[in-house]
């Protein structure tokens, strides 16, 4: 395994923030990433002033299913049905 990914899972397990710079030519940013078991109210504080954007978790499929959560593509294309511009919003990746 590439020796950067391994230092990033090591930091990740720590509970440290992994920074993810996307691709010169795209989005052209960096994304914070820190395990979900290791979200504190700090660290949603740091990734919104620091971060800014939008906050993501992943979970299987089961866990948002029972928990009644959409995917956020979902979300804007049922609000783009009422306001046109939020079509534009959903992601194209």
């Amino acid at each position: 395994m590439n020796r950067q990914v391994e230092k990033a899972l090591e930091e990740l397990r720590k509970g440290n923030f992994v920074l993810v710079y996307d691709a010169d030519g795209r989005e052209e940013e960096t994304d914070f990433f820190i395990a979900a078991e290791h979200v504190t109210p700090d660290a949603i504080y740091r990734m919104r002033k620091d971060g800014g954007g939008l906050i993501f978790i992943m979970l299987k499929y089961e866990a948002a299913e029972k928990l009644g959560l959409p995917y956020m593509a979902d979300i804007i294309y049922k609000c783009g049905n009422r306001w046109p511009v939020f079509k534009e919003l959903i992601p194209n990746d």
